[in-house]
C-alpha cells in the first residue's frame, strides 16, 4: 500500500536550508529604499523650507538695513542742523541783548537822528518850526538831548496838543523850558495812549537828540488815563 500522498492528507516534507527561499535581504533592501526616499523627502522639505524663509526674510533685512543707513544719515544731518540751530539761537540772544536788552523789557532807541547822515549829524533847529513825536503807550519814555541853542520841550495829552496847536484852550502838560540839555524820565504813558512830545526853539541851532523807551506796562491806567 502506498501510504504517501494527499490521501492522508500529509504535507510535503519541507526543503533543505539551501533551497530556502532569500527573503530577508530583499525586505532590508526595501526598509532602506523607503529610509532614504523618506529622508530624501524630508531634506528636500527643509531645503525648500529654508528657501523659502530665506527669499522671505532676506528683502526685509536688506529694507531695515537700508532704513537703519537712511536714519542714520538723518540723524547726522539732524544733528548738524541742531548746532547750526543752536548757534543761530546764540547769535540772536547775543543780538537782542545787545539791541534791545531782554525780551521782557525791551529797551529801544526811539529817536537820534533826523537824516542819513546819523546822529552825528544832529537836527537842525529853526524858529517856527517843531519837531513832534509820539509817546508810546506802556513803554517809560527816557527823554534825553542837547542842543547848540535853549530848546523847550513838552510833552502833551492829545487834547493839550490841540489845544496848543489851534490856541483855542490853554495848554496843560509837562514842560521843560529853555534846555540846552536835559535827561529826564516820563512814566504817564506806562498805562496810558495819547501823548505827544513837542520841541520848538527860538534861535537856529542844532539838536542832538537821544530818545529811548523801556517796555514797562503799568498793572493799572496812569497820567491822563487815571483821572
Amino acid at each position: 500500500m502506498n501510504i504517501s500522498g494527499p490521501e492522508l492528507g500529509l504535507s510535503p516534507a519541507p526543503a533543505p536550508p539551501s533551497e530556502q527561499p532569500s527573503r530577508r535581504p530583499r525586505a532590508v533592501l526595501l526598509v532602506l529604499a523607503s529610509t532614504v526616499l523618506i529622508a530624501g523627502g524630508l531634506t528636500t522639505g527643509v531645503f525648500l523650507g529654508i528657501h523659502h524663509e530665506r527669499e522671505h526674510w532676506q528683502p526685509l533685512y536688506r529694507a531695515a538695513v537700508k532704513d537703519a543707513t537712511r536714519w542714520k544719515a538723518d540723524s547726522a544731518r539732524w544733528q548738524h542742523r541742531s548746532r547750526a540751530v543752536q548757534g543761530q539761537l546764540s547769535n540772536l540772544r547775543s543780538d537782542v541783548s545787545s539791541a534791545v536788552g531782554t525780551l521782557d523789557a525791551p529797551h529801544f532807541v526811539l529817536w537820534n537822528s533826523c537824516g542819513a547822515q546819523g546822529p552825528d549829524a544832529g537836527c537842525p533847529l529853526v524858529p517856527g518850526k517843531e519837531y513832534i513825536g509820539g509817546v508810546p503807550d506802556t513803554f517809560t519814555y527816557e527823554l534825553s538831548f542837547h542842543s547848540t541853542v535853549p530848546v523847550t520841550v513838552w510833552i502833551l495829552s492829545s487834547d493839550a496838543f490841540i489845544c496848543r496847536e489851534t490856541g483855542a484852550c490853554p495848554v496843560n502838560g509837562l514842560e521843560w523850558r529853555d534846555r540846552t540839555q536835559l535827561d529826564a524820565v516820563f512814566h504817564g504813558a506806562e498805562g496810558c495812549a495819547g501823548y505827544i512830545a513837542v520841541w520848538e526853539t527860538g534861535q537856529a541851532g542844532t539838536l542832538y537828540p537821544n530818545v529811548a523807551v523801556t517796555r514797562n506796562p503799568a498793572p493799572a491806567p496812569t497820567g491822563v488815563c487815571a483821572s
